[in-house]
C-alpha cells in the first residue's frame, strides 16, 4: 500500500457543507496519526455562513440587487463602464445635492 501525503483545494468551490468540513478536519487528523500531510487549501478564501469553526462556507461574490453610489459627476461615465465589465445590468443616475452641519449654521 502506499502512503503519500494529500493535498485538498477548495478555492475554487461555491459551497462547502459543514459536515464536509468536519469529515476534511477528521482526515486531516488520520493521516497525521500516520504520519502523513493533509493540507486543505482554499477554506479560508471562502466566507463562513455563522461564527462557527464548522460553519458551512459560501465562495464567490455575494449577488447585488442595488447598490447606491454617492461621487462626483466627472466619474459617472468611468463608473458606469466599470459596473458594466463587472456585471452591471441597470443604472439609474440622477444630480444631488447637499451641506454639512457647518455650512447649515452659515446659512
Amino acid at each position: 500500500m502506499q502512503r503519500r501525503n494529500l493535498v485538498v483545494d477548495v478555492s475554487d468551490t461555491r459551497l462547502v457543507d459543514y459536515s464536509v468540513i468536519a469529515k476534511l478536519e477528521e482526515m486531516e487528523h488520520d493521516f497525521e496519526q500516520d504520519g502523513l500531510r493533509f493540507e486543505i487549501r482554499g477554506l479560508d478564501s471562502l466566507r463562513p455562513l455563522a461564527d462557527n469553526g464548522h460553519a458551512a462556507r459560501k465562495g464567490g461574490l455575494a449577488r447585488m440587487r442595488r447598490l447606491t453610489v454617492v461621487a462626483e459627476a466627472q466619474l459617472e461615465d468611468w463608473l458606469l463602464d466599470n459596473f458594466v465589465e463587472l456585471g452591471a445590468t441597470g443604472y439609474t443616475s440622477f444630480p444631488c445635492s447637499g451641506a454639512f452641519r457647518s455650512t447649515l449654521r452659515s446659512v
